[in-house]
């Protein structure tokens, strides 16, 4: 990345358009602009002056990447298991499925380079690479517990024979897409074309009897993946091309690494009512087309948004407020700074316009060593997940330091 490019990215600079909701809608996507419209928009907008990726550069997650890992390990699991006909992960042939495999360990380092090479070319996570990949692989005791706990509720019953089928996106492999027949069936995607909806179900089983979908979740239990598995649900019904049947699934399983939950299998008329919901919110959330969406400021909304920094929204003393109310003195602070007297190298005085400290004294100084951003007397700019230092001495003065996890960005003067 050239200077150019570096410099780009540490312009605290909203996009140029608003994007629209995609034609298809999945629950992710409605669930992320329910919960915050500019959160989605911002990080789901295009920005080809910061990269050719597509939406904002996430920030590296080392949370979010393990959840990933787990389930990416799952789904290579699932699709050996299915393929070897072994009933579940406990039987003798699954053994020797996980040796041919390489076994846990070897499945882990794999998906992790193969979920980091996808930040390689994301210019916030590429200096954090090597730290974050070291990182995770002290955590893989601890990923294959996960694992090998969600891999307890994978059950192939006796004399299901594994499809063949690629089921994969319509516009792709439309040729492929044709009715599943009795077995197991991982990452099946479901497309509803007459509502403009899809999903991917983690593990469909089809048998004489019915069929039953299985949900592998990495987090803790939710309300919300209840909901997900019943849409999931109507989604197989309504996919004509894999169910022309339409028939509903007899068994939905939400699995998690701690036991699995039985959702009720919904009826004709809960399938009809839950359609009628999601119908009701995707136009809704589509009226914003092309317009600038409201932000939703909430501690679960900012706490761990990737894209707060270009939200105005949130440097406001009232979101602030609602984002972090007062729940006692942190050391990990954002702030919006106008800079003041360079005092060396990498010292700043500033004044303080908003931060998100609580019962403790705002910043009187910044330190930051970046060497690739632009910073002149009277900018004003932001600083994402900065560190407090108070001096010991009677002083008391802080110092706001940007380290290796924080982030600086400038706000570029607009009309």
């Amino acid at each position: 990345m050239d200077a150019v490019e570096k410099w780009a990215l540490r312009k605290a600079q909203p996009p140029e358009a608003w994007p629209s909701l995609p034609e298809y809608l999945t629950y992710s996507t409605l669930r992320e602009f329910e919960a915050c419209p500019r959160r989605w928009a911002l990080s789901a907008a295009s920005y080809p002056k910061l990269w050719a990726g597509r939406g904002y550069p996430p920030r590296l997650s080392v949370a979010r990447l393990a959840g990933t890992i787990v389930h990416d390990v799952i789904d290579k699991i699932t699709r050996a298991l299915v393929k070897s006909g072994c009933p579940t992960i406990q039987t003798q042939e699954a053994v020797q499925v996980m040796r041919d495999m390489g076994g846990f360990t070897r499945l882990l380092e794999e998906s992790t380079e193969r979920t980091l090479r996808w930040y390689t070319a994301n210019p916030r996570a590429a200096a954090r690479l090597d730290a974050v990949r070291r990182t995770l692989q002290s955590q893989f005791p601890d990923l294959r517990r996960r694992a090998q706990a969600l891999l307890m509720s994978v059950r192939i019953a006796p004399g299901d024979v594994p499809a063949s089928v690629d089921v994969r996106s319509a516009s792709e492999y439309q040729p492929t897409r044709r009715p599943l027949g009795s077995g197991a069936h991982s990452e099946v995607e479901v497309i509803a074309t007459e509502i403009k909806w899809k999903g991917k179900i983690d593990l469909l089983t089809i048998s004489e009897v019915g069929s039953e979908i299985v949900d592998f979740k990495t987090g803790e239990p939710s309300d919300d993946h209840a909901f997900q598995v019943r849409l999931y649900a109507l989604l197989w019904s309504l996919d004509h091309e894999l169910n022309p049947s339409g028939m509903l699934p007899k068994t939905l399983i939400v699995a998690y690494a701690k036991g699995q939950t039985v959702v009720p299998a919904a009826t004709d008329q809960d399938s009809i009512t839950l359609r009628t919901d999601i119908i009701g919110r995707s136009e809704s959330a589509r009226r914003f087309a092309g317009m600038v969406p409201p932000a939703k400021p909430s501690p679960d909304n900012c706490a761990n948004c990737d894209v707060r920094h270009i939200c105005d929204d949130y440097w406001t003393e009232a979101a602030q407020r609602a984002v972090h109310p007062m729940s006692g003195a942190s050391d990990v602070i954002d702030g919006e700074f106008v800079l003041g007297k360079r005092l060396g190298t990498s010292n700043w005085e500033v004044a303080t316009r908003v931060a998100s400290v609580t019962g403790q004294s705002k910043p009187q100084f910044l330190r930051c060593s970046e060497g690739n951003v632009e910073l002149l007397t009277g900018a004003v700019v932001r600083v994402v997940d900065g560190k407090i230092w108070t001096a010991p001495d009677e002083n008391g003065l802080v110092t706001l330091n940007v380290g290796p996890t924080s982030e600086l960005y400038v706000v570029p003067k607009r009309a």
